[in-house]
């Protein structure tokens, strides 16, 4: 899930009000042959890749639904873009709304 086409472990946790389901993410390290944990990844419910390499999505289920973004570094880092769109009509749009945000945001730090 971080872009290395190395194979990660993606283990459920627990599932929530709403079907919002919690899973822990462990990284592939083969220097080590070992894996890593994600920390913070399993706070998050309902992660998954995105087009964006390295880009991982949550799609929280709650009055109004919300996706949230956030980028997982070679180190095995989560970090926060701080990037959320709220899914008011279900039609994908606010999806690939936060999409073009991550984007931008990505560019404008390209040395």
């Amino acid at each position: 899930m971080n872009s290395d086409n190395l194979i990660d472990l993606l283990i459920y946790q627990s599932s929530g009000a709403r079907a919002n389901e919690t899973f822990n993410l462990f990284l592939y390290r083969p220097t080590s042959m070992n894996y890593l944990k994600v920390e913070g990844f399993n706070d998050w419910p309902n992660m998954h890749s995105t087009k964006i390499p390295g880009v991982v999505a949550s799609y929280i289920l709650k009055g109004v639904n919300e996706y949230k973004f956030f980028e997982i570094n070679s180190w095995g880092e989560l970090t926060d873009l701080n990037i959320s769109e709220a899914d008011s009509y279900l039609d994908g749009k606010a999806y690939n709304k936060g999409l073009d945000k991550v984007r931008r945001l990505k560019k404008s730090y390209r040395p």
